[in-house]
């Protein structure tokens, strides 16, 4: 599974930050990608954005100690 992390600057650019092939959509697949962002001095992020997935919930809850985290049920795409 192909997966990337598209960050905003504080000047408002997309920007990619990583993309990686991971075995599986578990935690520890995604603790790794989080990790290997981090380990190229990506960090203090403020939001994550995802779809839900199981997962990726863990792992941000392992990576990002003290790090509240909200999952909404539905979105707008106006913005996408």
């Amino acid at each position: 599974m192909y997966r990337n992390c598209i960050g905003i600057t504080e000047e408002e650019k997309s920007v990619i930050l990583g993309f990686q092939t991971i075995p599986n959509e578990g935690s520890l697949s995604w603790q790794s990608f989080l990790e290997s962002l981090t380990e190229r001095g990506i960090g203090d992020s403020k939001i994550f954005i995802t779809d839900g997935l199981q997962g990726m919930l863990e792992a941000i809850k392992i990576f990002s100690i003290g790090f509240t985290t909200k999952v909404f049920s539905s979105y707008s795409t106006k913005y996408i």
